[in-house]
């Protein structure tokens, strides 16, 4: 609260890489000094599949181990998460086992790593034989597909 006891405003305002967040919004007024904000989150669909067929559970494990590494060289560490995800092909539902290996930055290092992540996904996808691989940066998804 400020010295007359109205409370704090919340500003909109746009950060570099063009998303609204509010100012303000932080949990903590003031901030203490050894915690570290972290808001941009990036996640990466790890496949158990070639096409419609699964994968055998050593190249699954790897394929993760891969992900988790790079999120970890990156952006300094990882969650990953099982579930199920499925599409539709050839007019029925395809399931698959996928894992969700996700993990936060700061902007400046995210802006500064983001090209190499890209190219990084890209090569996965080839590697892993994928028409597409699934990316969600900040809520939003992506199909990067061939």
């Amino acid at each position: 609260m400020s010295k007359k006891g109205s409370k704090q405003k919340r500003h909109p305002r746009k950060s570099k890489y063009g998303k609204l967040f509010w100012a303000g919004s932080k949990p903590f007024s003031p901030m203490p000094k050894k915690y570290i904000h972290l808001p941009i989150k990036t996640v990466v669909y790890v496949p158990s599949t070639f096409n419609d067929k699964e994968i055998s559970d050593k190249e699954y494990d790897k394929r993760i181990e891969q992900t988790r590494k790079e999120l970890s060289e990156l952006f300094g560490g990882y969650t990953s998460v099982s579930a199920v995800g499925g599409w539709v092909s050839n007019g029925g539902l395809i399931k698959e086992n996928i894992t969700e290996v996700s993990s936060f930055t700061n902007e400046k290092t995210y802006l500064k790593k983001r090209k190499g992540f890209l190219k990084w996904l890209e090569k996965k996808r080839k590697e892993w034989k994928q028409s597409e691989i699934g990316y969600e940066m900040e809520g939003d998804f992506w199909r990067i597909q061939s």
